[in-house]
């Protein structure tokens, strides 16, 4: 078989690999953007959620001290781990029964755990699921630093 050298041949040839980069380039460029925007569509939940925490914390001695209805206002919250200390002192302090402890620890090590670290969001694949982990850096009445971890499956961002 041999390939015809005309002129219209080259440039109907020209314009399909022009037109198919094209349209892959926009496809990708939406998909980008519909991902981008169904992400956010979790972190501002995820972020008031830690701030609901936040406040409960607030004027807190420590993490252990919480009162039954504070404990009842963050159990509401969802998947939530506390955190307090850093480094080799580190101490879970609260994780919603669902989140299993070898995740937690996996993620754990893997945080930022500077005194100064800025509040985060990351993805984490595990166990055939995508989930958005808003981290939190806060302060007790101590001195004493911590992290509220806020959780969440990202079941359509996924799909």
């Amino acid at each position: 078989m041999r390939i015809p050298r005309t002129l219209r041949f080259q440039l109907a040839a020209w314009y399909s690999v022009a037109l198919t980069a094209g349209l892959l380039l926009i496809g990708l460029l939406l998909f980008a953007m519909a991902r981008y925007h169904m992400l956010r569509h979790y972190d501002g939940p995820l972020k008031s959620r830690a701030e609901k925490v936040l406040r409960i914390l607030n004027g807190q001695e420590s993490g252990h001290d919480l009162s039954p209805k504070q404990m009842e206002a963050i159990n509401q919250v969802g998947r939530l781990v506390l955190v307090e200390g850093a480094g080799a002192d580190r101490q879970v302090i609260y994780y919603w029964p669902e989140i299993s402890a070898p995740d937690l620890e996996l993620q754990l090590n893997r945080m930022n755990w500077g005194p100064t670290s800025p509040p985060t969001f990351e993805t984490l694949y595990r166990g055939g699921v995508r989930w958005r982990i808003f981290s939190l850096p806060y302060a007790l009445q101590n001195g004493r630093k911590g992290k509220i971890l806020i959780i969440e499956a990202l079941g359509d961002v996924q799909a």
